[in-house]
């Protein structure tokens, strides 16, 4: 802010949601010329360690800045700084969204335990990932992201990544993982198209406001890929709660019809099901890496401690949807 005079900032809170960027929420005002001047920021820190390696806060960046403005509401960003020598870690600075994150854990007051709004929040998280899935990424210049060179390309590289992660951050050897990346490896579904796809689409990770979702946070698994990679994750019951609901908001027909109308995209179900094998190895690669780092003394967030019974829990739902 070149321009700006008499700058103050006041408010700064560390948000409380996320296991792995620090996120830091303040508001900005100052003068400029004649003009009083205020704007409500958040930054998000890029991580030394956690449980979603490797971290590089560029493309999550670059990729809120190209979908702004479109059907996939994303926060504003603003400035992106890499020199670590600035606030210790490379960070990048968007608008603050206001509005709520419902979750099933939350408190009675929670939209998310009222059925009216449940009801539109099914209809919005299907309306935004169909729009996420059918967005010209080449033309919003999103190609950066290295898109797959075949109809199995992303299935075989998330393959390659997770498992990689998991044999650097293993804690306890778990037998049902090799018999899972056996299962998948000789499974491979060939994508239907290559989209842009989050990563980690469910509730929780956006901003609920007036009966709309006003942003959706978290894109640091953002990739062009499959689509059903979204479907499948949505579909797991460990989003489900007590409700064997998909993410506990409509029932598992209702939400492949609905995204097949509105994406054009057919979710075939034995794609779909690879996919939900597949997120249960990636979440427990996620959760070995953060345990890891909680373990070595590299991160200090007692939340991590736990992570060894949520794997474990994974591991039998894992069972579960195999079939062992």
């Amino acid at each position: 802010l070149p321009k700006a005079k008499d700058v103050s900032i006041s408010g700064l809170t560390q948000a409380t949601e996320g296991l792995s960027y620090e996120t830091y929420l303040f508001e900005a005002s100052w003068r400029q010329g004649d003009k009083k001047m205020s704007q409500g920021y958040a930054v998000r820190l890029q991580p030394l360690w956690g449980p979603v390696p490797p971290y590089d806060v560029e493309p999550q960046f670059r990729i809120l800045q190209a979908l702004y403005g479109t059907e996939v509401p994303v926060p504003r960003v603003f400035w992106m700084e890499k020199d670590p020598g600035i606030l210790g870690a490379p960070f990048f600075i968007m608008e603050k969204v206001d509005g709520e994150i419902p979750l099933p854990w939350k408190s009675a007051r929670s939209s998310y335990n009222d059925p009216a709004q449940r009801e539109l929040m099914s209809r919005e998280i299907v309306r935004v990932l169909a729009a996420l899935h059918t967005a010209d990424w080449k033309a919003r210049g999103i190609d950066f992201l290295a898109p797959p060179a075949s109809a199995t390309g992303y299935a075989q590289r998330e393959i390659k990544r997770w498992e990689a992660i998991q044999k650097e951050n293993e804690y306890l050897a778990e037998p049902i993982l090799a018999e899972a990346y056996g299962w998948l490896k000789a499974h491979i579904p060939r994508a239907p198209r290559t989209t842009l796809v989050h990563g980690d689409y469910r509730v929780g990770n956006f901003i609920w406001r007036e009966n709309r979702i006003a942003a959706f946070l978290d894109w640091e698994m953002a990739a062009l890929g499959d689509p059903l990679s979204d479907i499948g994750w949505m579909c797991m019951k460990v989003f489900q709660g007590h409700t064997g609901k998909v993410n506990g908001l409509m029932d598992r027909d209702e939400f492949l019809s609905s995204y097949e109308k509105l994406s054009g995209i057919h979710p075939d179900s034995e794609s779909v099901l690879w996919w939900e094998v597949f997120g249960y190895v990636k979440l427990v690669a996620i959760l070995s890496a953060g345990l890891r780092a909680y373990i070595d003394g590299r991160r200090d967030d007692v939340r991590l401690a736990i992570f060894e019974f949520d794997a474990l829990s994974h591991l039998n739902l894992l069972a579960q949807t195999l079939g062992f």
